[in-house]
């Protein structure tokens, strides 16, 4: 719901059987709102077509976001403060898992990842004497988008 500057209107006008099958498609979607209000009505991407590799919350940019940041920060810190540096035994993968645990737990405490625990992280010396293999296990957090709400009259 990312408001376009300077617009008035958006076109063509979808009814909202229109624009939900537009967004399935992985179409960008503009809608007036009230107050001749022009939004973007989905961060979506391309991905439409759902599979158990890759379920709906792949379509979402904001949990692509999340994954890839995760996925450069620790690609970044593995760089910058381990290659070459840190000892491939137990001691040195355990400094780099309490790394990414904390990086980790301040995704969750700046509600960008939930659920997370101490276990949902492994760090395992990989199949070369030099190698590591990091398995992760997150929760990325998504945007409210639908509202259902049931209402009784007295």
């Amino acid at each position: 719901y990312f408001d376009v500057e300077d617009a008035i209107s958006a076109y063509p006008k979808l009814d909202n059987e229109k624009t939900i099958k537009a967004l399935d498609a992985g179409q960008i979607v503009f809608t007036t709102r009230p107050g001749q209000r022009v939004v973007i009505e989905q961060d979506i991407n391309s991905l439409h077509k759902f599979t158990a590799e890759k379920p709906m919350a792949f379509s979402k940019n904001r949990v692509m976001r999340t994954l890839d940041e995760i996925a450069t920060d620790t690609e970044n810190t593995f760089e910058r403060v381990y290659l070459g540096k840190v000892g491939n035994n137990a001691n040195g993968r355990d400094l780099f898992k309490a790394d990414r645990i904390a990086y980790l737990t301040s995704l969750q405490k700046r509600n960008i990842i939930q659920a997370f625990d101490n276990t949902d992280i492994t760090v395992e010396p990989g199949n070369d004497v030099d190698a590591i293999v990091v398995n992760l296990a997150v929760t990325p957090v998504d945007a409210m988008e639908k509202l259902y709400m049931t209402m009784v009259v007295r």
